[in-house]
């Protein structure tokens, strides 16, 4: 069922993902910022984008339909990805 995360699942997954954005692209110059824009700027690249599809089948239980999305923009900040999870059927 889609849902809707508290303000506590928001933030441990914001960590979460922030974690794993720092480890597979340790070079890349994130902030804390959620919104910090992930793809348009260039710090995703083709191999980090696996890495965090990955991570969101790991959180949906569910294959990615890659024809039903709009990578570019639901996957360009760590809010769009929350979002996009929050969205899914678990």
């Amino acid at each position: 069922m889609a849902g809707t995360f508290t303000d506590q699942q928001r933030v441990v997954l914001q960590a979460d993902l922030l974690a794993l954005l720092k480890e597979i692209i340790p070079m890349a110059e994130l902030t804390d910022d959620p919104d910090q824009s992930l793809i348009s700027s260039r710090i995703l690249d083709s191999s980090a984008l696996l890495g965090i599809i990955i991570w969101i089948e790991d959180h949906i239980i569910e294959p990615i339909d890659f024809t039903a999305i709009n990578i570019a923009q639901e996957f360009d900040s760590i809010n769009g990805i929350i979002n996009f999870i929050a969205q899914q059927p678990r």
